[in-house]
């Protein structure tokens, strides 16, 4: 499951049939609140080898700023904001795979974002990461950010920007 909505192909009549389109108050990340309501609202999914990539984006696109703060400050409140969805899923193992995911894309929005900044730490919840992080990897970094976010900050970016392609290549 991609939360990029390019990465999916979707039939048309999925989306016009439950109604599930963007939301208007979702400004940053709106993928990623909007492809999980396609997920499980989809009778069934097939998943293949085959490469697409369909996407537009313009010169002013968030994404394509050089200071990431601010899309990634809409990655996390996406965060927060399926989290209040997902937290009521029957599910016992879909509940836990979904919330563990949000810890992933809080700490990696946290990281690219740069998001220890005094600006955006209204937007920082320790406690999110702490009570949502299952696997071992995430639960032992959420209690690193819970002491301290800038030392977390600093693991995940050797991590993302230095470690993971060493370990893949081997």
């Amino acid at each position: 499951m991609s939360g990029a909505t390019c990465r999916n192909i979707i039939k048309r009549s999925l989306i016009v049939d439950n109604g599930i389109f963007f939301e208007n108050n979702i400004r940053n990340s709106e993928d990623e609140h909007w492809i999980p309501r396609i997920f499980f609202e989809a009778k069934y999914v097939v998943t293949t080898d085959f490469t697409h990539y369909n996407a537009s984006t313009t010169s002013v696109s968030l994404t394509r700023s050089k200071d990431q703060g601010r899309y990634n400050a809409g990655v996390i409140s996406t965060c927060l904001q399926l989290e209040k969805f997902y937290i009521n899923l029957k599910d016992n193992e879909m509940r836990v795979l979904l919330l563990d995911y949000l810890v992933k894309m809080f700490l990696v929005a946290f990281t690219k974002g740069r998001l220890y900044r005094k600006e955006y730490k209204n937007l920082i919840d320790k406690r999110f990461l702490t009570k949502n992080s299952f696997s071992m990897k995430h639960r032992l970094l959420s209690y690193i950010f819970f002491i301290s976010p800038r030392i977390c900050y600093v693991i995940t970016y050797i991590y993302l920007y230095k470690i993971r392609d060493i370990v893949r290549i081997k």
